[in-house]
């Protein structure tokens, strides 16, 4: 049974609440409420799931943290809140603005965020003219009416479908908010636009709309399900935005399909497949023999000849001098991890952008474990290290008839470069 309600707040750092009882569920609210917004379907979540309900910096419990308000800041937040909670990987699910804020943290922390559950949200919030004058206009209105009268404006308008009891409640919570604080954060909110970067979000992704949604129409959703690869989009007929109260048995449902459909992959740490677990870590020369049978399996592929002493030198002087980063990919059969893939980072620098860049110069997953998760779960993990390190991305190149991995590649992410030609003058044979 979920342990009792624990709240937390040290200094500088988001208020929140936990309720332990599984794998992590985090918790996202959107604008000017607070995350008392999903006690509808809390106990029914927290029946399966470590629950993590905070409250975003500006708002609530958490106002006393300052400025700004920006997804990135907000989505960092929860990156750090994780991290203190223990660093696990975990799924996310955003409602509304919250929504805005889960994208993000998938985008900028993709190691933390192993499945997304987007629900009454968008990738751009200014799509439309009215959702322009809507945009601009109400930063006004709440400077001018205070939260109370706008929340109670906007409720009786946007809400009808909740009985007085739960306006009242709604109205309530809107109310409690800080005017400043909020006039900041509606201006950030209208900054937002995933929409390029859709494509980048790899975990598994649900998107869910309100058929009847009015305050975030149904095109919003569409957009998300484009952008995504691989989303899956759900609408739940009769319901508008408010649908964690007048639906809170159908968001359960749904949410807890999903998860169950898409086991959990605890990126970087532990990464769980259809076929196992593989766990990847960063290799250092207690892993050399590993390493360098797995070097050497890597080299054969590419037509040279059998060397494993002169791939166990080579990959223990890279180690001793610092020159690369090595992470093994260990696959778990029957209990025991067994050496399955590596991955060799390079550093190098963008003279143009003036920017870090990682060369993943070396991807190799053994035949035997090969089509378990280790190939995609080494990308994942030198996608982590190279954002970690501030990098502006990662290059690699790869056999031209190696379809395979290409199509490993593309499904991640990664983009072909149709610009530039690779040009090489080597000094030496081999």
């Amino acid at each position: 049974m979920p342990q009792a309600d624990a709240a937390t707040a040290p200094p500088e750092s988001l208020y929140f609440t936990e309720r332990v009882s599984g794998p992590p569920l985090l918790l996202v609210h959107g604008l000017m409420v607070s995350g008392e917004i999903f006690a509808p379907v809390v106990d029914q979540l927290a029946a399966n799931h470590r629950v993590i309900i905070p409250d975003l910096r500006g708002h609530r419990r958490s106002r006393a943290l300052p400025p700004p308000y920006t997804a990135r800041q907000l989505a960092a937040d929860l990156s750090a809140l994780l991290q203190r909670l223990g660093g696990a990987s975990a799924a996310v699910l955003g409602y509304s603005q919250g929504g805005a804020i889960a994208q993000q943290l998938a985008l900028d922390s993709p190691a933390q965020c192993n499945r997304l559950i987007l629900a009454c949200t968008y990738a751009f919030n200014m799509a439309s003219p009215r959702e322009q004058f809507e945009g601009h206009v109400t930063p006004l209105l709440l400077r001018v009416l205070g939260p109370r009268r706008l929340a109670q404006l906007v409720v009786s308008q946007g809400a009808k479908e909740l009985d007085k009891a739960r306006a009242a409640w709604l109205v309530n919570l809107m109310a409690n908010q800080d005017r400043r604080l909020m006039v900041a954060a509606w201006k950030e909110t209208m900054a937002f636009d995933s929409r390029k970067r859709l494509a980048e979000i790899m975990c598994p992704t649900l998107i869910i709309a309100g058929a009847d949604d009015r305050a975030v129409p149904i095109h919003h959703a569409r957009m998300l399900h484009d952008g995504i690869q691989g989303s899956q989009l759900t609408l739940i007929a009769g319901a508008g935005h408010t649908w964690i109260w007048t639906h809170p048995d159908e968001l359960v449902r749904v949410t807890e399909e999903f998860l169950r459909a898409n086991t959990s992959c605890e990126r970087g740490d532990l990464m769980t497949t259809s076929s196992g677990a593989v766990r990847v870590i960063q290799a250092t020369s207690e892993h050399l023999e590993a390493l360098a049978a797995l070097f050497d399996g890597y080299r054969q592929f590419y037509g040279e000849s059998s060397d494993l002493d002169g791939a166990r030198a080579f990959l223990a002087q890279r180690i001793d001098r610092g020159e690369s980063v090595l992470f093994l990919a260990l696959l778990d059969q029957d209990g025991r991890e067994i050496p399955a893939g590596l991955a060799q980072l390079y550093p190098s620098f963008s003279s143009t952008s003036m920017q870090r860049l990682w060369i993943l110069n070396d991807l190799y997953v053994a035949p035997a474990a090969r089509k378990r998760g280790a190939g995609r779960a080494l990308l994942l993990a030198a996608r982590e290290h190279a954002e970690r390190t501030g990098a502006k991305g990662l290059e690699l190149m790869t056999a031209r008839d190696n379809y395979a991995a290409q199509a490993l590649y593309e499904s991640m992410g990664w983009q072909r470069d149709e610009v530039f030609l690779p040009y090489t003058l080597y000094f030496s044979e081999g």
